[in-house]
Formats: C-alpha cells, structure tokens, sequence
C-alpha cells in the first residue's frame, strides 16, 4: 500500500469523502433532522394523553408500529422548512441561505466589491470606512482586503458567466468547500510524509472531518483559511529541509511567503502560525546541532541556510502586508509583555474604562474551554490520547521505539489524558507532561546508533511544537479548538503510520506467511477505525441548518423597501451583519464592534424598565453612538461627558439619567454636574438631536439567550469594586474610595468587596439569571374564588427544587405564591416569587416582602390569563414588553411595523421609534 496506485487511491477516498460531506448542507439535509424532531415531538404529545411514564418509549414503538403514518407527517414538515430555509431568485430557483452571523459580513464586503470596486463604503484619505455600524458615524473597516473576499468575488465573476441569477450567498457557501479540497490535498501530503500513506488518510479526514471545523466553516466565515493555509505553510517548511535543487527549494520558499502573506490578509492572528512552525523548525535545528557528526557539517549549513531564507520568505510576506498584520503583531507583543514581565506597583484606585463589561464574555466559543470539552469535541478521548501520544512518539527514531519505549510512553500519555479528562490537571501541568515526555525521548534515545534516514526530521519537530502551542490555547475557547485539529490530526497520523510500519516489518522480518498481506489488512482496519471520525463529521454537516430563515429576511426586506435610505436598524449585536446585508441599513452593533461601547448600549436599552429610557438611549445611540475606545467615540455622548468628569462610572450613570429627560431637564442634570452651557450643548447634541428615522429589530428567539440580559443590567459600581480588587488594590483602600464614591456606608461596601471575592465575576456584578422556558404558560380557575391556578412544572437544577405551579390571587396579589418543592421531598412549600409584575390596563410591581423565591419573578398577563416565568430584570425590560406584550405599554414610543413567525415559532418583529420631542433650548 506504500506504492504510487494505493496513496493516489487513498487520496481520491478522501477528497470525496470530504467533498460528499462538505456540500450536505446545500441541500439542506439538516431540514430532515429538524422535520423528524418536530415530528417525534407531536407523536410524543400524542401519546402523553396515555399518562406521561417512559414516554420516549412510546414514541419509538408508536413510530415503529405506524411508519407510513409517521412518513406521511413527516414529509410535510420537510418541504416547509426547506422553504423556509431558502432564498427565491427572480427565475424561480431556490437556493438555501447562507448559514451564520458572521458570513455575511464578508459577502457584504464582496458584494461592496461587485458594485462599486472597492470593499469600503466610503473613503477619506487612506481610511476605508464602514458606514453600515456605530450609525451615524461609522468607523474604520477591520478588513480592507481579504484572501476570502477576494476568493468570493473571483467565484461570484465565474459563475456569472454561467448563472447571471445566481446569488452572491450562494457563492460564498461554496468557496470554504473549495478551501476543505485545497486543504486535504496539504493535510494528506504532510500525513504522508510523517506516516506514510495510512498516514496521509488520517490526517486529511481527522483535520477536514473535526465538528468544530465544519461547524464553523460551513456558513462562509473565513475560519477554513485559518486550517487550510496553515498546512501549506508548514508543508513548503518542512519540505525545505529535504533539500533538492535549487529550483525546487526556491518554490518552496516562495510559497512560505504566500501562504503567510494570504493568511496575514484573511486573519489579524496570522502571526500565531507563522510563529509557531518557525520555532518549530528553529527546534529543529537545535536538535540537530547537539547530535550531528562533524562530518555531517554540510548538512547542518544547508539546514541553517534553509531556516534563514524562510525568515526572508516571511519577512518579505511582513513588508508585503503592512497595515494589515499589525494588529496582530501587537497582540502577540501584549501577550509576551504581560506573560514575562513581573507585576508593579499595586495601582491606585481611579474610574478607569475597565468597569465596562468585555462583551467577548457573551460569545459562547471564546469562554473557556475544558479538556473534556476538547476531546470531546475531537473525536472522543481515545482520539485524544492517540493525537498526544504522537509527541513523543514524533522526536524517537522510526526504528528506535518498538515495543518498550512505545508502552512507556503509551501508558504515560494516557495516564495524563486520564487525569486531565477527570479534570485532575490542569492545561499547565498537562502541556508540561507533554513537554517532560517529549524530552525524555529525545534524551532516552541520545545514544542509539541510527542512520540520518532514521532520525525524526523537521516535520515531527514542527507538528509537536505545533501541537503543543495549540493544544495550550485551545482551553481559552471553542473558537481555539478549531486551531489544533490539524497539529492532533498529523500527530495521530505519526502515531498510525508507525504502528502500521512496524507490525509490517515486524511481520516481513519473522517471514509471517501472509506478510505481504499485513500491509493490506492494516490499511483495512485503519479504514474501519476512521468510520468513526468520518460518521460524527456526517452527522455535523447533515445537522447544519442557516441560522437566518425567511421570517428573518422577510422582515429585514420590509425594512429594506419601506423605510428611509438613510434609516438606522438597531439590533442585538449577533444580527448586525443580516441587517447590513439584507436591509441594506446602518445599525449600531454588529460583531465588529465587541470591543466598543456599543454592543452595551444595546443590550442597556433592552433591559430599560421604562419605554422612555429605552427610546432616549436609542436615540443617544443614533445621534452620535459610542464607539469608545476607538476614535469616534470622543464624539459620542460618553466621550463628551467622561472628558469633563474623568470617571467612568459617573459618566455611564449621567448617560442614562440625562437620555431618559427632556432636553430642558437634561440641561438642568449636567448643570448640577459641573457642565458649563457651552458643554452643555455639545453634549445635549450627542443625546437630544433629531435623529433619522430609527427602528428596533427583536425576535423571541432572543428570550432563550440571557446575555443581552447579563450585559444589560451591568452594575457598574459593583464593577469598579471588582475591577479594583483584579488589580490588587488594597482592601481597604478600594473600601474607603468606593464608599466616599458611591455615598454609601464602609458596611455596605464591606459586604459587597465580600460577595466579589466569593463570587464569580459575572455572578456578582449582573446577578445570577435562572434560565426558564420563555414562554407563556396558561391559567385556570383556582380551587377558590378569585384565585388563577398556572400549572409550571420548571425544574430549577442550581437549587435542586421543582417550581410545579404559580397560585395568583386576584382580589390580593401580594399573597400569590409559587408551589415549590426540594427533589426527593413529599411535601411542597409555598413561597413568594422574586417579583411579581401586573399587566392590566397599566403595568406595574406589587410589592412583596418577607422570604422570597430569589431571581425568580413572575409576570401576570391578567386579560389573556396567562403568566411568564424568568429573572425580575428580563420580566421589567423593554423587550418584554414589546415581544410578549406587543407595546402595548410603551405609550406610543414604539409602533410595530412587521412581524413573521417561523416555523419554529420565533417571532421577528420591526418596531419604529417614535422619539419624544426634544426642542433646542
């Protein structure tokens, strides 16, 4: 299996497995997974009439005694989500959306590029501006020029040619399946080299077959660069080394810088990779320099000759991207500063910017990750310790580590996979394991007698400092898992191959009868043990469905075509890429601005209590935004005011108090602030102007997510507590400045500085928030008069109790009661609800005291007769009342202007913005 025929035929397997796997989503094969839950669901309420006992198990016997009946149902629910699902060009084709959030933000720059010749919306001087976010101002564009937009434009022309209706979507999805082909090809080459053609299979299929890389590429984020271009240059590294002509080694070369230059222009984090196959190859030579012969003195010149002409390769591809790699330098050089240099000076006490909330804290996949997370998300922990064992194995010599020392090291790899899965080390000792293991290789084997041609070479070198970089980052996020697949794919490749090589020459060496058929046989159960990786990479690409569907893109046409060209669509931040491609309208927040104010704001406004703070907030917004710390946030209203008092949590507090006034009152607010009437106006100018036509885009989709919520109800003075405390303030310094800041007894600060050291960091400042279903749960006549009986049945798991059911007394609301009752216990409690909002002809609290039910709130829709469940800051917010009490309460500052529903039975709804007069004084 070694010759030519069987690798050319393992590598066609393999691009046609992935080829087959990687389209499954343009054909919405997820559709059919989310018609057959839907189905099961209804089958389920069907057969729950019988009693509610081992329901699953009537399910499946129902289904197997009823299959046509089941199809006939099923079938259906396919074709309506796969409408729902897809986009209807003018000639009448349907084609499917395009998958996540952050994709459309590069098809947007592409199809700035198809219309206009350029990806900015506007130029001033050298600053290419996005005028579609942190409206009305905008900012500079993070991604002037892009490999990946590029490549969407250079397809879209094509295709073209072709298909004149073909969307733009469309095209994006395909270029990352381009991206996976380009990159097999890379990832089997290198698999190859380290473990011969079994080799090849399994890193190809483990890199391009990983969840987390189709997941996150099967939309057309630029994440599949992030793998594919990485292999290329780590390939023309490595096989640099090999020598050859020089022809040859200058392609090679050559295509160093290409590979770094592409990715230097597709992500800011390029210089990670480049750094670390570097230091690799660096690792390299030094270990060649402690165990060559003198007489291998040529060798080692040639070697060093080839390390400095792929530093030129780099440095060329550095000058060649300037601007654009920066940022990435500069985060390196932060990351290395704060690593290795030792802390000050405890730092005074001041209202710094660190109060504000980091909103990367939202985006699930950079919260940090586990071990187990990590291998579960890589095929499972034997995967896992398979990918580790390869570090050691990767620095012996190919004919130095069988049997013995591969059962040490087998056995010490998976003794530290066990513990760090049991979460018994942490990633420290476990990257140091690693490290010891890999040495004690390197120096187990110092005195054996191999051959050059024995000795592991730059490749092995590479792939485990790779692996290592990689496998250490991985636990700062989902997002960095996806960094270490290819590095875990060509270490478990050197761990087969070898495997495979010796029981080969094991077999030819004792003249085994059928040793020309080991090779055969292993290849075989190599393919069997790959089953696996390939089934759950199937059963990722068949589970992909667009996030956006048409109850999205219908309301967001509406916007489009009915309101102002120069209209702002404010929205959560995960939506501001949809609302600037499909509407077409600037907004606030969109996933670029994470490090700004604004996505705060945002998230401020929803959880207002009051319409007229929510509307006076939006319409801060829409004057001049925040985009604090970058530029254009000097001009902002925050800007403005934190310029004069220097205080961040004062600055925020001002904002909201004067956004919610009259300008009249506003005035008067700041004047009591130390504001002279000239700073007054400039001010009131970023807060009270008359902005252009503004509108809100909600969905009730948001309600099963808390983390608008949590960055919406920011404590900021609980926050300069924390920040004070995270740099080492003493205690009782920040104690004696908080309580003179905030007007409050040292006690009370005393008591707050307790609950943030025993807290975490969120927990303490935002609250904890339970998560219930949110929805509306029906009412009935109690067993007495005036009394409403709401049946819940909401397991609360963080304090091991089940809320069965909310008892409303309509004459006396304040003696309403939730029915609680502890796990395992018989008798039930009846407790008083965190808080308890009543929407009759007003909305309003009642007021409660004594032992309540804590961040449990409950809000009584009385005419409907009906209740919602969930934290008191979500039941009193502004999107409350617009999502589930249609605005009724707003008093007319909010006006519902469309509205579809999906299959699923998210409601997206457009609301314009009625702000209240503001006249200049």
């Amino acid at each position: 299996m070694t010759g030519t025929p069987w690798r050319y035929g393992w590598a066609f397997v393999c691009l046609i497995l992935v080829g087959w796997i990687w389209q499954l989503p343009q054909h919405l094969a997820g559709a059919d997974a989310l018609a057959d839950r839907v189905a099961r669901f209804q089958v389920k309420a069907r057969v729950a009439r019988d009693g509610a006992a081992d329901l699953d198990e009537k399910v499946e016997h129902w289904i197997s005694e009823n299959p046509q009946q089941f199809a006939k149902q099923r079938e259906p629910l396919v074709q309506r989500f796969r409408e729902q699902l897809s986009l209807q060009t003018s000639d009448g084709h349907t084609y499917p959306y395009l998958g996540d959030y952050d994709s459309y933000a590069w098809v947007r720059l592409a199809r700035n590029y198809l219309e206009h010749g350029t990806t900015c919306d506007e130029l001033r001087g050298e600053s290419c501006r996005d005028t579609y976010v942190n409206a009305p101002l905008g900012m500079d564009m993070l991604y002037r020029r892009s490999f990946h937009i590029a490549a969407i434009v250079g397809l879209h022309r094509l295709i073209s040619v072709f298909s004149r209706d073909y969307p733009l979507t469309s095209t994006a999805s395909w270029v990352p399946w381009i991206g996976a082909i380009l990159g097999v090809i890379a990832a089997f080459a290198l698999g190859v080299r380290l473990g011969g053609t079994t080799g090849g299979a399994v890193a190809a299929l483990l890199t391009f077959l990983h969840p987390y890389v189709v997941q996150r590429s099967l939309g057309s984020d630029n994440d599949i660069w992030n793998i594919t271009l990485p292999l290329y240059l780590a390939w023309a590294i490595i096989a640099a080394f090999d020598g050859g002509s020089w022809l040859r080694r200058s392609s090679l070369f050559a295509c160093v810088g290409l590979a770094a230059a592409l990715q230097a222009i597709t992500w800011s984090g390029w210089i990670f990779h480049a750094g670390i196959l570097v230091l690799g190859a660096l690792v390299f030579l030094l270990h060649e320099l402690t165990l060559r012969r003198p007489e291998n003195a040529s060798d080692l010149r040639r070697s060093f000759g080839t390390f400095l002409l792929i530093l030129l390769a780099l440095a060329v591809a550095v000058l060649a991207t300037s601007g654009v790699y920066q940022q990435g330098v500069t985060s390196i050089e932060r990351y290395i500063s704060s690593a290795l240099l030792p802390p000050g000076e405890p730092p005074q006490v001041v209202g710094a910017s660190g109060v504000w909330p980091s909103l990367f804290s939202t985006v699930s996949e950079l919260m940090d990750s586990s071990f187990q997370q990590m291998a579960s998300a890589s095929f499972g922990a034997v995967w896992m310790w398979i990918a580790l064992l390869g570090l050691p194995l990767a620095v012996l010599p190919r004919r130095a580590w069988w049997p013995w020392r591969f059962l040490v090291f087998a056995g010490s790899t998976g003794l530290a996979t066990w513990a760090a899965y049991e979460n018994l080390i942490g990633r420290g000792l476990l990257v140091l394991c690693l490290i010891a293991l890999s040495v004690l290789a390197v120096v187990w084997r110092r005195g054996a007698a191999v051959s050059n041609e024995e000795r592991p070479g730059c490749g092995e070198f590479v792939v485990a400092i790779w692996l290592v970089a990689t496998v250490f980052l991985a636990f700062n996020g989902a997002r960095y898992v996806e960094l270490a697949a290819a590095p875990l794919a060509l270490s478990s490749a050197i761990v087969v191959g070898r495997l495979v090589a010796a029981v080969v020459e094991w077999a030819a060496a004792h003249r085994w009868r059928w040793y020309r058929a080991a090779e055969p046989l292993l290849g075989a159960a190599v393919a069997v043990a790959l089953l696996h990786p390939v089934s759950v990479g199937y059963r990722t690409a068949a589970a992909f469905i667009p996030g956006i569907n048409d109850a999205w893109w219908k309301v967001m046409e509406y916007a489009r075509d009915n309101s102002a060209p120069d209209a702002i669509v404010d929205a959560w931040w995960d939506y501001g890429y949809w609302v600037k491609y499909v509407a077409r309208r600037p907004t606030a927040a969109d996933g670029a601005t994470l490090r700004s104010h604004l996505p705060y704001w945002i998230g401020r406004t929803l959880v207002s209590t009051h319409p007229l703070e929510g509307a006076g907030l939006l319409r801060m917004l829409n004057c001049k935004g925040d985009d604090t710390p970058y530029a254009e946030g000097e001009q902002s209203a925050y800007g403005l005011i934190q310029a004069q008092l220097n205080d961040a949590v004062r600055s925020q507090q001002l904002i909201v108090t004067v956004a919610s006034q009259s300008r009249t009152e506003a005035a008067k607010t700041m004047e009591a602030n130390g504001f002279t009437p000239e700073q007054q106006q400039v001010v009131l100018a970023a807060t009270h102007c008359e902005p252009r036509d503004s509108y809100l885009l909600l969905s009730s989709e948001m309600a099963r997510r808390d983390s608008w919520v949590r960055i919406g109800q920011w404590d900021f003075r609980k926050a300069f507590i924390r920040d004070a405390l995270d740099r080492h303030v003493p205690v009782d310094a920040v104690v004696v400045d908080a309580a003179k800041r905030f007007a409050l007894p040292e006690s009370t600060i005393q008591s707050l500085v307790t609950d943030a050291q025993r807290l975490s960091k969120a927990d303490f400042i935002s609250g904890s928030s339970p998560r219930a279903p949110s929805t509306w749960y029906p009412c009935q006549a109690g067993s007495s008069a005036g009394t409403l009986r709401c049946p819940l049945g909401l397991q609360d798991k963080a304090k091991g109790r089940v809320i069965e059911e909310f008892l409303f007394s309509i004459a006396v609301p304040e003696v309403s009661r939730l029915k609680v009752r502890r796990s395992g216990d018989a008798d039930a409690v009846m407790m008083k609800p965190g808080s308890l909002r009543l929407a009759t002809a007003t909305l309003g609290d009642v007021p409660l005291e004594g032992d309540l039910y804590d961040d449990t709130g409950v809000l009584v829709d009385y005419g409907a007769k009906r209740i919602l469940v969930g934290s008191p800051a979500f039941l009193r917010s502004l999107y409350v009342q617009l999502v589930f009490l249609d605005g009724r309460y707003t008093h007319g500052l909010f006006e519902k202007v469309a509205e579809e529903i999906s299959l699923s039975d998210d409601r997206v709804s457009l609301w314009r913005v009625h702000f209240p007069p503001s006249p200049a004084s």
